[in-house]
């Protein structure tokens, strides 16, 4: 065989090395694609857990503070204002309907707070909701419709889905 004469491969064989660079480009490209979805993906539930333990967080201490109203042992405003401090993040976790709800409600345990100091604590057997046009309610009365009302407005931000 001499220099000038070329060596002629099977046209498959052609075909496979023109071929085989893009191929392995293309499984690459496949591959980093699935993994950049993985982590998209785990990103996005990482996202939802962090909201989902702030809601939680705020939600136990709204819990904390309605569990004093109801012990009338609000001998000081410590929890009220851990929860208020909870809430400068709330309008961007909740909307803006729960976000009222619980400004007002720390407002209504500032109140009952109030009240328990000026009658000793010991005397205060109804509470005066500022939302209800000053009905009277009993303490376990009171608890029960604050705990539903809270446990409803909460139930569509403690659900952790994927």
């Amino acid at each position: 065989m001499t220099p000038t004469e070329a060596i002629v491969l099977p046209l498959w064989v052609e075909y496979v090395k023109a071929l085989g660079t893009p191929v392995v480009a293309f499984i690459a490209a496949c591959v980093a694609g699935v993994i950049a979805h993985r982590q998209w993906v785990t990103a996005k539930n990482k996202l939802k857990l962090e909201f989902f333990d702030r809601r939680m967080e705020i939600y136990k201490l709204a819990v904390e503070v309605l569990d004093e109203m109801r012990r009338s042992s609000m001998s000081s405003l410590d929890s009220v204002l851990e929860l208020e401090k909870a809430l400068r993040s709330a309008p961007w976790i909740f909307d803006k309907k729960l976000t009222l709800y619980l400004a007002d409600f720390c407002l209504r345990a500032v109140e009952m707070h109030k009240a328990n100091q000026s009658t000793g604590g010991s005397q205060l057997e109804a509470y005066h909701s500022i939302n209800d046009n000053n009905k009277v309610y009993s303490r376990e009365r009171f608890y029960q419709a604050e705990k539903g009302q809270l446990d409803q407005e909460f139930s569509k931000f403690l659900e952790l889905t994927h």
